[in-house]
């Protein structure tokens, strides 16, 4: 078809630069058309093409178009990408308490305002609940790691006062098992009931060493506060409290008579009378 063929070979001259391909190179597109039906065809199913592409395609309002037109862009963009219709379609991460440190909670004032803006810009349901689990593991791993660098700081602080403990001449030997009683001797005197039941339930009476101290912190008795306990419980042994005092008594009893009085259920801490 002598026709279609000086057509095609025209088309370079009509068409200039655009019968090129983005290469730069003549484009082959018409290489397999063999005659004016064949073009017709191809370009059919060109704009069939085109069309099905765009069908698929929400369009962009232009800038004059109506609140309403821009209203329906953003509920077509909103269920495109799975946005919420209302805030309460958006859901929130939320880890089983068991597994939570004691306290933790979740604000339902926080989540509605977030809903609120989720809302308000199309945000997808899915992300916002993904975004919220990441945010709920990085609170939760700096919270662990703050928890984690107390006990760091407490575990040391014990360690100082223990090992001051050790070095201290008032303290070698058997005057450690000693001075723990008589600790044990103020908290019977001054200490509260709930105290002292603590302290019976940790059986404190039988752990009279620096290293079992942790059990006595355990039980409502701080390492720092066993020297001023010491202090108070020897002043008590001296009779260096006025009568009338908690301990009830003076200071010419026996060591016998004065631990037979202030411990009257533990003879076993009387000594020989």
């Amino acid at each position: 078809m002598p026709e279609f063929e000086e057509f095609i070979e025209s088309l370079p001259d009509v068409l200039g630069d655009s019968y090129n391909d983005s290469d730069g190179q003549p484009t082959k597109t018409f290489d397999d058309v063999k005659d004016f039906a064949g073009l017709a065809k191809m370009a059919l199913d060109s704009k069939r093409s085109a069309s099905r592409r765009l069908d698929n395609v929400i369009q962009k309002p232009g800038d004059n178009a109506t609140d309403e037109e821009k209203a329906a862009y953003k509920v077509a963009l909103g269920q495109a990408i799975g946005a919420g219709e209302k805030s309460e379609d958006y859901e929130f991460f939320h880890a089983d308490s068991k597994g939570l440190p004691e306290g933790w909670n979740y604000n339902a004032e926080t989540e509605k305002a977030i809903s609120e803006l989720a809302l308000k810009h199309n945000v997808p349901k899915a992300f916002l609940k993904e975004a919220s689990e990441a945010m709920h593991n990085a609170q939760l791993a700096d919270y662990q790691k703050a928890v984690a660098a107390q006990q760091v700081a407490t575990d040391k602080a014990f360690n100082d006062e223990a090992n001051a403990l050790r070095v201290n001449d008032k303290w070698l030997g058997d005057a450690t098992p000693k001075n723990l009683r008589m600790v044990l001797t103020t908290i019977e005197n001054f200490g509260s009931d709930e105290l002292k039941a603590k302290v019976k339930e940790a059986g404190l009476y039988d752990k009279a060493s620096i290293d079992q101290l942790k059990d006595w912190e355990k039980a409502g008795v701080p390492i720092q506060n066993i020297p001023f306990l010491l202090n108070v419980g020897m002043k008590l042994q001296g009779g260096q409290l006025p009568k009338g005092s908690p301990d009830g008594g003076g200071g010419n009893e026996s060591d016998y008579a004065k631990n037979k009085r202030l411990h009257p259920n533990r003879p076993e801490l009387w000594g020989k009378e």
